[in-house]
């Protein structure tokens, strides 16, 4: 079987014909919950590869497992930018350290929603950036849920779009009930 041909890029990094481009996957964390479906790298990695699916060329995956500083995933349609904030669900033990594999102090229902706040407090300092759309993305977990049936009213007046992960890999946008 031959090998598939991976699309070439422009100067500006971005592809182009009706092939979507390769998505970089973060790497793995060496710790236990690294292979979990809520860490942000697998997070980020489900969440790009949607956008690649669904028409969107990603210009810029931050490189989770190192703890690159800047946007999470850069991608762009039709003229259309398209910056996303990632977040995953706090573990309850510590990953790497000398403290790696003992408790946390903090439980991760009350971690992640200052992960959320973190996370939208990033996206409103991009929100200068002219003519990008923002989006946060989490996991599907019932205490973001709680967080966004909360905040729904604010994100909506930032037009802050916000993609939540299911354990089974599926990417939905979420939206807020009436």
């Amino acid at each position: 079987m031959p090998a598939a041909r991976r699309p070439r890029a422009d100067r500006q990094g971005r592809f182009r014909g009706d092939t979507p481009p390769p998505v970089r996957v973060a790497r793995q964390e060496p710790s236990s919950t690294a292979f979990e479906w809520t860490w942000e790298g697998n997070v980020q990695s489900r969440v790009a590869t949607h956008l690649a699916a669904t028409g969107w060329s990603i210009i810029r995956v931050a490189d989770t497992a190192q703890r690159e500083r800047g946007v999470d995933i850069i991608a762009e349609r039709a003229g259309q930018r398209l910056l996303v904030e990632i977040k995953g669900w706090p573990s309850s033990t510590y990953a790497r350290g000398e403290r790696a594999g003992q408790p946390k102090p903090t439980q991760p229902t009350t971690q992640a929603g200052v992960w959320f706040a973190e996370g939208l407090t990033t996206l409103i300092r991009r929100g200068t950036e002219p003519g990008s759309q923002l989006a946060m993305a989490l996991p599907d977990m019932p205490r973001y849920r709680n967080i966004l049936a909360e905040t729904g009213w604010a994100l909506d007046r930032l037009d802050i779009t916000v993609l939540l992960v299911t354990a089974d890999g599926a990417v939905e946008m979420w939206e807020q009930e009436n």
